[in-house]
Parts: C-alpha cells; sequence; structure tokens
C-alpha cells in the first residue's frame, strides 16, 4: 500500500452549509481571505493536506497525527511538535493542515474548528502590543486549532518567554489543539543531552505526553546541494544519509 494510500482523507464529501449540495474534490476559497483569516502566508496557501502525496513516512505521519487531532477532538492528544531542518515539510504541512480546516468551517455547517496559522515572532508582536488584552484572549480561548511556525527560533525577552508561555499554557489547560513547527531539536527543547531546555519544566511536561515527530534530516535543501557538487566532483552517494 503507498503512503498516500495510508493517509486520512479531509475535505472531499462535505456538503454546502447553504445548498446542501454534495462538494467533492478540490474547492478553492479566495487567497486572500486564507491569508488574513486564517494566517497562512501566501507562499503557502496554495494546497491542503488532500492535494499533498506524503515523501516520507515521517510526513504521513504527521498528517494523520494532525487528522487525529482535530477530527477525534477528545480522544487524542492536545500537543504536537514536529522538528526539522528547513525544507523537511514543516511549514508546508502545517499552513495545509490550516487550509483544511478553513473548508471544513466554510463547507460543513458550521461544525469546523476555528483555526489560525502564526509564526513565532508574529504572536509574540500581536500579544505585546496595544490590544494585547484581545490578542491574548483569542489565541487562549478562540482558536481551536494554532499552528505556531519557527518556534523557539527568536531572541526572546523574559516577557516575551513568560507570554508564550502562558499562551502554550493555558490553551492547554482549556483542551485547546497547539501545533508547534521548529527547527530546533527535541533535545534543545527537553533538555536532552546535557543541554539547557528551552521549555519550561510545566510545558515540557505537557508537550511530552504529546505527538512529537522529529524530521531527523538536518536540511533537505542545504543537502541536496551539496550532495549535487560532491558527486560533480567525484564523491560517492553513499556517504549521505538523508
Amino acid at each position: 500500500m503507498s503512503l498516500n494510500d495510508q493517509k486520512k482523507i479531509w475535505c472531499r464529501g462535505f456538503r454546502d452549509a447553504n445548498t446542501g449540495v454534495e462538494l467533492r474534490g478540490r474547492v478553492d476559497v479566495d487567497p486572500e481571505f486564507l491569508s488574513d483569516a486564517f494566517g497562512i502566508p501566501r507562499s503557502l496557501r496554495k494546497d491542503t493536506l488532500d492535494d499533498i502525496t506524503p515523501a516520507n513516512e515521517k510526513q504521513l505521519i504527521v498528517m494523520n497525527y494532525m487528522y487525529d487531532m482535530t477530527h477525534n477532538w477528545k480522544g487524542t492528544h492536545s500537543t504536537m511538535i514536529v522538528t526539522g531542518g528547513n525544507g523537511s515539510g514543516k511549514s508546508y504541512l502545517g499552513a495545509a493542515l490550516i487550509h483544511s480546516l478553513a473548508l471544513e468551517q466554510g463547507l460543513s455547517n458550521g461544525i469546523g474548528r476555528t483555526a489560525r496559522f502564526t509564526d513565532e515572532a508574529s504572536l509574540s508582536m500581536r500579544v505585546s502590543g496595544m490590544d494585547f488584552g484581545a490578542s491574548f484572549a483569542l489565541f487562549t480561548k478562540l482558536i481551536d486549532v494554532l499552528v505556531i511556525d519557527e518556534f523557539a527560533m527568536t531572541a526572546w525577552s523574559p516577557s516575551d518567554k513568560k507570554k508564550i508561555e502562558q499562551i502554550l499554557g493555558i490553551r492547554y489547560s482549556n483542551g485547546l489543539k497547539t501545533i508547534l513547527l521548529t527547527n530546533r531539536t527535541s533535545d534543545e527543547l527537553f533538555g536532552g543531552d546535557g543541554k539547557e531546555p528551552i521549555l519550561s519544566s510545566q510545558l515540557r511536561s505537557r508537550y511530552a505526553g504529546g505527538y512529537l515527530v522529529n524530521f531527523t534530516s538536518a536540511d533537505y535543501r542545504r543537502n541536496t546541494e551539496a550532495l549535487k557538487r560532491d558527486l560533480e566532483t567525484g564523491g560517492n552517494a553513499d556517504d549521505w544519509l538523508f
């Protein structure tokens, strides 16, 4: 069975909330609406998870975990961390998840989950600005599924760190789903291999019990270019592990 055959199906078969007509296959949503209402970056707003064929088993696992988190609401983990280098597909899958949920919200008679894609720097700015109270309430109470890209990749001030950790902690207490995408390793986040942990002890206990997937390739794009250069100069492809 191919990886794509093992992928859970997302956006096919919903009925239009107004007409009741069954909608199958791809349904287009205004791209600007995807960016403005759901935070999906313009460069990542093309595909839903139904459009993506998993490139490897790790991507398949992440996609199916995402389905379980957002469709079996009470019976699965509320947290997920996906680690890996640039080009491993983290942001692509995270944006496709929110796109999929955006379609469900618009097409499934109002039973879809509210969802948002953001990067950590933007989230930190939102909760540090003049609309702090409204933004804090939005991210801790009103967004059912939150994907935070580039997590722990900015220089945190003590105030920023406290606010981000408060958001994550309150979301967990409220039973909301949070997915962190990061280039940091699990050792850096949780303090393994003698490293000082990035996550607080409270968050470590909460996220250690959730889904954790490590894309082990250090940096797919960089490795590919280096491999190409190595082979051009007489190297051996067997020396490279992805």
